[in-house]
């Protein structure tokens, strides 16, 4: 993934290396997220065809980036308000429900949104 088709995302290059990129998200004071067309359609995709060349790392709240992205390991993270925590990690098989209950507002929710989309 390059740093130039990511919607004003910004790339920070350590020590020059090509191998090592940051790519963060715009900042935004209005929503500071990316709606999920955008992350389906330009960031899901683009790391479906990096993948395979590169390891790649993302922190995100969105289900997509792991699911969608066919992520190999997610590490469920956990917090006392002080210090983090790895409180799960797996295949996105594995830790589904989890995606379900902290990406996707619990099964319920979930499935009143297909419900709701005639799904």
């Amino acid at each position: 993934m390059t740093a130039g088709p990511v919607a004003g995302g910004a790339a920070d290059r350590r020590d020059e290396d090509p191998e090592q990129e940051q790519l963060s998200a715009p900042s935004c004071r209005a929503s500071g997220n990316l709606d999920n067309a955008f992350i389906y359609n330009t960031v899901v995709r683009s790391l479906l065809g990096t993948k395979g060349k590169r390891q790649l790392i993302f922190i995100s709240h969105n289900a997509n980036v792991p699911v969608l992205g066919a992520a190999e390991r997610v590490f469920v993270m956990g917090s006392d308000g002080k210090r983090g925590r790895v409180s799960l990690q797996g295949t996105v098989d594995e830790v589904k429900d989890h995606i379900e209950t902290l990406l996707e507002g619990g099964r319920g929710a979930f499935l009143l949104r297909k419900e709701r989309y005639g799904l």
